[in-house]
């Protein structure tokens, strides 16, 4: 139970009484068959390839006093780039000339 005293299974997702993951409002999201161990499946690729955020993820180092995200200009237009010099957005996932996530 929650602590809204709502039923939730051992990785604390909400669960109605046939154990599929439902979100508050009672609206099923995921079948109990299609959960590993009560755990939500992973995330693959198109080419079968298991997920990993931090294929997306810029490479950055932090140091007290510095920002996290360096700003500079890219032909005249502002853009972010991590230690690579490969364009980010401003939560840090690498993107495209165009503004889409994309991977290395």
């Amino acid at each position: 139970m929650d602590q809204n005293k709502a039923p939730i299974n051992s990785h604390g997702f909400l669960i109605d009484a046939a154990g599929d993951i439902i979100r508050y409002t009672g609206e099923k999201m995921l079948f109990k068959e299609q959960l590993t161990n009560g755990e939500l499946p992973l995330l693959y690729t198109y080419g079968g390839k298991s997920f990993d955020i931090a294929d997306v993820m810029g490479v950055f180092d932090v140091f007290d006093g510095k920002p996290l995200l360096a700003k500079s200009t890219d032909n005249g237009r502002p853009c972010t780039r991590d230690q690579g010099g490969h364009l980010v957005n401003e939560r840090g996932y690498l993107i495209t000339n165009e503004g889409h996530i994309c991977n290395r």
